[in-house]
């Protein structure tokens, strides 16, 4: 499992994704296969644990977005919105209308009411959340901030809901930077809290007059607008390019809540049987012999024989079970009786036949 804890993890997940690799989405991070974690860290720092378990479900498709370009008129020129810029280095693909698009990211002016209900939307910053609120589409909803306070800007502690998958790869006592003043002074109705200003000691750097107000005030909040999931963050995760440990936020909320299932790891099962060949064996081999109470053997079932003429038997038999090393050799059939009356006639044979030839010879002479 890839760890959602940098940029980098974010550009290797990407790179994975185009490569058609499998990712699957889980609450701590990214899943993949050994061979495409191997294949991504000598380009990429990334950090990644063994998990022992099987994912299943949707994975993970390579993400278009869509976002509209700022107008700055003291130029009278547009120029890319900062979020596109930082998403395109992290490999999502930018595209140049909302129908193109997987998801649409508004961190401008720059839309009206016809943008919402047609895809996911990620509104950001403190210029579209006012936006968004002049447009009244999302009833309940309040942009918030001090008079003059459109630029202030600052660094501040925050807690965050780190159980949502929203927020990935942060912690529970975390940041929040913001250049364009605002907070979220309401939340509507079946919304989420996702981050909010700690209640006390949380200013740690900027330009925010008056800032003792903001304690405990919402920064970040989820759920749906016309059927489409909505993310509306009050802070600026990508002003200038700048704040790198912030991108995760626009990131986390364009892969989604979709996460694998995961079910327990189950190595294969040995088998119950195994076959063993047993050479120079005739078509009628005698039985192996087991060992006193061992499982019952089970007797060769068929012969084959090999290029070189041996015969070969099949022996199925239990996992387990042993055998006599040196069974018992077949012994020479008994062909008469055991006694001794026998060799005594034998013997007296032998003597007349020898006395019979000693006369016939001196007959002779």
């Amino acid at each position: 499992m890839i760890a959602n804890t940098s940029a980098s993890a974010v550009k290797a997940v990407n790179q994975a994704i185009a490569q058609g690799k499998s990712v699957y989405l889980t609450d701590d991070g990214y899943i993949v296969d050994r061979d495409t974690f191997a294949s991504l860290l000598p380009n990429y720092a990334i950090y990644g644990d063994a998990l022992y378990k099987v994912p299943s479900g949707p994975t993970l498709k390579p993400m278009k977005v869509y976002s509209p370009n700022y107008h700055y008129n003291w130029a009278g020129v547009d120029a890319p919105a900062h979020t596109s810029l930082v998403l395109e280095k992290l490999g999502f693909q930018i595209v140049n209308t909302p129908e193109e698009a997987d998801v649409v990211i508004l961190e401008s002016n720059r839309f009206d009411a016809s943008i919402f209900g047609k895809k996911p939307t990620l509104v950001i910053g403190g210029e579209a959340m006012q936006k968004l609120e002049k447009l009244g589409v999302l009833t309940g909803f309040d942009a918030e901030k001090l008079k003059g306070g459109s630029d202030y800007e600052g660094l501040m502690k925050a807690i965050i809901d780190d159980q949502d998958p929203l927020t990935s790869g942060y912690k529970k006592n975390t940041l929040f930077y913001s250049n364009s003043g605002n907070w979220i002074e309401k939340v509507p109705e079946h919304f989420k809290t996702l981050m909010s200003i700690a209640p006390s000691d949380y200013y740690i750097a900027g330009w925010w007059p008056h800032n003792d107000v903001l304690a405990n005030k919402v920064m970040a909040i989820s759920g749906e607008l016309m059927g489409q999931p909505l993310f509306v963050y009050a802070g600026n995760p990508t002003n200038r390019q700048h704040p790198v440990h912030f991108f995760r936020w626009v990131t986390n909320a364009i892969f989604g809540s979709k996460l694998a299932s995961l079910m327990d790891y189950v190595p294969a099962k040995e088998p119950d049987q195994v076959v063993v060949p047993i050479h120079n064996q005739t078509s009628n081999p005698q039985p192996i012999l087991a060992k006193k109470d061992t499982p019952k053997v089970l007797l060769p079932q068929k012969e084959t024989t090999v290029e070189n003429g041996e015969s070969v038997q099949a022996l199925t038999y239990q996992v387990g079970q042993s055998f006599q090393e040196s069974p018992a050799k077949a012994q020479l059939p008994q062909t008469g009786e055991d006694t001794t009356a026998h060799f005594i006639l034998s013997g007296f044979l032998l003597a007349v036949s020898g006395g019979f030839l000693l006369l016939k010879k001196k007959e002779v002479e």
